[in-house]
């Protein structure tokens, strides 16, 4: 039996992305050096949902991310962070152990 479970979906953290959060995705990959032709292709071509409360097991993370899900697949994904200077999302690479 999962004790120390929490579902982020037992609770209203998950939720829809806001216009501007679209376009901070929109912006993270025109930083990470996608044409905005490019960004904006992807952004529409994809599903997203939000988690505002996420924080990791271990010291890490803990805020808000955006998740991305490819429309071409669910093993195409990436996940956004806020930045930390509070403006805009970053764009994470992911773990190479994955």
């Amino acid at each position: 039996m999962f004790t120390n479970h929490q579902s982020i979906l037992d609770s209203d953290r998950v939720r829809a992305p806001t216009h501007a959060e679209l376009w901070s995705v929109g912006q993270a990959y025109v930083d990470a050096g996608s044409s905005p032709t490019e960004a904006v292709r992807s952004v529409e071509a994809s599903y997203y949902a939000v988690i505002e409360a996420y924080a990791s097991d271990c010291p890490g993370y803990a805020g808000k991310i955006v998740l991305e899900i490819a429309g071409a697949g669910p093993s195409y994904y990436s996940v956004f962070v806020a930045r930390p200077e509070g403006s805009g999302l970053q764009k994470l690479d992911r773990a190479p152990e994955l």
